[in-house]
């Protein structure tokens, strides 16, 4: 039998992941970070009801509009919305 000498199975595949959303939402977290300071998201008081709020106007204003740039930031309200859901995810992840 031949062996690899690398044992895969049952591990995540991060190249599973598409690279270009990755993108959009780095360019969301590299402008949070030079507006506000890196990690800051993780300190925001009442942080889960805040981002779940971004989350929702970020979403409203791609349904309106398909393809719209936030005003502020110029950058892709899905891509505001994607780094928002993360947010939310990483701490119900973290709270576990």
């Amino acid at each position: 039998m031949k062996h690899d000498g690398k044992d895969d199975k049952g591990k995540v595949r991060p190249t599973l992941l598409p690279i270009e959303g990755i993108e959009g939402m780095l360019e969301v977290m590299e402008y949070g970070a030079k507006k506000y300071c890196v990690g800051g998201w993780r300190e925001v008081p009442n942080a889960e009801a805040r981002y779940k709020d971004a989350l929702l106007r970020h979403l409203f204003e791609e349904l309106k509009q398909p393809g719209s740039k936030d005003e502020e930031s110029g950058l892709s309200h899905m891509a505001h919305a994607a780094c928002n859901a993360l947010f939310l995810l990483s701490f119900q992840r973290k709270s576990k």
